[in-house]
């Protein structure tokens, strides 16, 4: 069975991504998702990579800090696996920090 979505850090399912995101964030889950939200005290990080058909992505980043949460912020930009394998080569941030999870998600996905 391949898994086609994973949740990490502060998600556990899609109604998670949809509730913390609020309005704009599709209320019907993607075919295929990579989403993790970390939360350290007052502040959080999020990233949701989403397909419908492991050829094009949509990528969506958030943050916030204090009280407020990750309301708002809903705004995906458009993607290839090409673009998503060029992010990985960054030296930080949470590409570089999920590179080899990324890379298998998306060879299971994309094939």
């Amino acid at each position: 069975m391949i898994k086609n979505r994973e949740y990490r850090g502060e998600f556990s399912a899609w109604n998670d991504v949809s509730e913390s995101f609020g309005g704009g964030c599709p209320k019907t889950e993607p075919r295929y998702v990579f989403a993790e939200y970390q939360v350290s005290g007052y502040e959080g990080y999020s990233t949701v990579i989403s397909s419908k058909d492991g050829k094009k992505f949509n990528v969506v980043e958030g943050s916030h800090c204090s009280c407020y949460g990750l309301e708002n912020q809903w705004e995906p930009t458009d993607h290839t696996k090409k673009d998503l394998e060029k992010m990985m080569e960054a030296t930080y941030g949470f590409f570089h920090d999920h590179r080899s999870e990324l890379e298998k998600w998306i060879e299971r996905i994309a094939s």
